[in-house]
């Protein structure tokens, strides 16, 4: 089975952080051992009023490289009133292969935002950032709000092979104000995405999908897809992009 690092809070009391660097400022590299049956897991979790903690890889302030690899998951979530934590990757260069991210809510507590701060972001081989209220086919109904993905003043952001980007809502409460939907917003002069990778914000429930903004001199979709939609009461949210060049191949 997979290896676990966890803190978790199961009454008032909020748990603990997660923060994971060098002694010194040098590369970091965290590879995940495990199969597809059992991933190994970084997580921070709330199942009562106290909050979940926060997760932070790398350094913030220091220009070394983040690498994540293997069928890992690192998750903030709360499955009761607490709020989940933000999940925050830090680099001058992060690579992100087979490895997913996820902060979510299966309560009345909200999920929390990811946040990426790089020069460059590469999302190879099924890896994914995700936000996430509830689960469509796993009761209870949640009634928290998704969170925010924000992937902005970043070089370059590359997605391959069936790589994501997704925030999804299935929550009972009709969330409509900004701050409470899963809005996408990435801002880089270089947006590359092929190989069946995509952009994803939905809302399956009454909370409100979330919109889909990219900003950049070049935007580049082979074989990729960005879609904004809903199919519960919710209203949907629009997508934008703005580019001084945009290319959309099926190829």
């Amino acid at each position: 089975g997979g290896s676990q690092l966890t803190t978790e809070a199961s009454s008032s009391g909020n748990a603990g952080a997660i923060k994971i660097n060098t002694a010194s400022p040098r590369d970091l590299a965290i590879g995940f051992d495990s199969d597809k049956q059992q991933d190994s897991l970084i997580t921070a979790k709330t199942k009562a009023s106290g909050d979940g903690g926060l997760i932070s890889l790398g350094h913030s302030t220091s220009p070394h490289a983040l690498s994540l690899s293997g069928f890992g998951i690192i998750s903030s979530d709360t499955q009761g009133a607490g709020q989940a934590g933000a999940v925050i990757l830090n680099g001058s260069s992060i690579s992100i292969n087979q490895t997913k991210s996820i902060s979510s809510t299966s309560g009345s507590g909200n999920a929390g935002t990811i946040t990426v701060n790089a020069d460059t972001l590469n999302l190879d081989n099924n890896a994914s950032l995700t936000t996430q209220s509830g689960e469509p086919k796993a009761p209870p109904a949640a009634t928290g709000s998704t969170g925010k993905i924000a992937i902005t003043g970043i070089k370059s952001i590359t997605l391959d092979h069936g790589s994501q980007i997704n925030t999804t809502t299935s929550s009972t409460n009709a969330y409509k104000l900004d701050e409470d939907l899963g809005h996408i917003t990435i801002t880089s002069p270089s947006i590359t995405l092929s190989g069946n990778s995509s952009i994803n914000s939905g809302s399956t429930g009454a909370a409100g999908g979330g919109s889909i903004t990219l900003s950049g001199s070049s935007i580049k979709l082979d074989g990729a897809t960005t879609t904004a939609q809903t199919s519960g009461s919710g209203k949907g949210r629009s997508e934008e992009h703005t580019s001084e060049l945009q290319s959309h191949s099926d190829l």
